[in-house]
Order: structure tokens, then sequence, then C-alpha cells
């Protein structure tokens, strides 16, 4: 089985628009696949608070947000239904198809040009009620709620007794063996 982010991928793609879009990706897929290896039943019902989501409803959030950028990428617009669909996996195919479908998004960006993000934008479909925003909403929408809740799993896991791994480098993207 495929290893998405265990390490972030050595960088073979030019500094650009598309180029900091992909390391963008990257150091999200990173986080997450740490943040979600090796989990325990109590890491995934772990609620911090009866109005906080549960760590499996954090992960199903995050997991949407992934496929959206992924739809996003491949010019396709995503219904609210494709979070229903992600309701129904169990715990290891929920971050499996997560981290797949940030690596697609990635394989895509890194098919595209700079020029090709001022043609590319995000379509939600919610209820016969349409949305259509600019790439620019992809990095302060879907990309940043996505950075933002990979960091409360991590904080999750602390508080629930069960951290991540030893020797995770965020800085150098690789696991250190000690």
């Amino acid at each position: 089985m495929e290893m998405y982010f265990r390490e972030i991928p050595k960088q073979n793609y030019s500094i650009g628009a598309i180029g900091v879009l992909v390391r963008m990706l990257d150091g999200l897929g990173f986080r997450f696949y740490w943040a979600t290896e090796g989990l325990s039943n109590k890491n995934w019902t772990f609620r911090p608070s009866d109005q906080a989501m549960s760590f499996e409803e954090t992960v199903q959030h995050i997991a949407f947000l992934h496929r959206w950028i992924f739809y996003t990428a491949d010019g396709k617009s995503i219904d609210t239904n494709a979070f229903k669909d992600l309701k129904r996996l169990s715990h290891p195919d929920l971050c499996t198809i997560a981290l797949s479908e940030l690596w697609e998004a990635r394989k895509l960006l890194l098919q595209k040009d700079d020029a090709d993000l001022q043609l590319m934008e995000l379509r939600l479909e919610r209820q016969n009620n349409p949305r259509h925003a600019p790439f620019w909403n992809l990095i302060n929408g879907p990309l940043a709620d996505a950075i933002y809740h990979t960091g409360q799993l991590v904080s999750f896991r602390r508080t629930s007794g069960n951290p991540i791994a030893k020797g995770v480098d965020v800085f150098l993207g690789k696991k250190w063996e000690h």
C-alpha cells in the first residue's frame, strides 16, 4: 500500500505559484499523516468539550477539505453529499482516502503552469445553491482550514495521552529514527 506523505517528497518543481501551492500540500499531507498515524480507539472518540468536534469528526471534516482541494485541482464541482460519503468510511479508509486525494491534487497541480491558476475556481454545490469562488479562496478556505484542523488533531492526541511519534520533524519533512 502506498504511504502518501510519510515524508515530504523531494522538491522537483520550480519556485512559482504552482510550486508554492504544491509545497503547502506537501506540508499539510505530512502533518496529517503523522497526526493520524498510530491512533488508538480512545483517540478516535476523544472530544475535548461538548461543543467541539470529536477527533473522528475532525478527520472527516479534513477529508472533505482534502477532497475539495482535489476536485478544484481537477476542475470539478464538489457536492456537500461528498461529506456524507466520507462519514461511512472506516477509520483507516478515511485517512487513506484523505491522503490519497491530497496526493492526487498534488499530481494534478504539477501538470499545470502558473497561468492555469487564473482560470481555476472552487465550485461547491450545496442544495441547489451553487457557490463559485476564485482560486485565491482555495488558500484561505479549504487549505488553511485543513492545516488549522490538522493542528487540532495533534493537540487532541496530546490531550488524550497518545502524542504523535517522536522524531517527526515538520521543518525537514521527515521522521528521525531513534
